[in-house]
């Protein structure tokens, strides 16, 4: 069975199954954070049998966006009074 869970800065799929003794699984964090800075959360996981939960700690940095135009410098030459001129420029997030 999986499910998916969203909190306030991404979400993560949530399995639920048998992991035999030496073999993996592997799960997915999306990590999609709203502001610039260091995020920090704690995921448990429930195992049958045992009284504690294990713990793992995410930490993940959100940085902000990297915006430039796809022009340092944009001559338009001469420019005529009352007269239309267009231009296209591209801004793009690397």
């Amino acid at each position: 069975m999986v499910q998916y869970a969203i909190s306030n800065h991404g979400k993560y799929m949530c399995m639920q199954g048998t992991v035999w003794p030496g073999m993996e699984t592997e799960v997915i964090v999306t990590f999609q954070p709203n502001h610039a800075e260091d995020y920090k959360v704690t995921a448990f996981l429930d195992i049958e049998g045992r009284a504690d939960r294990l713990s793992l700690q995410l930490t993940g940095k959100g940085i902000g966006p990297q915006a430039v135009f796809s022009y340092d410098t944009l001559d338009v030459g001469d420019a005529y009074i009352n007269t239309p001129h267009k231009y296209e420029v591209e801004l793009m997030n690397r």
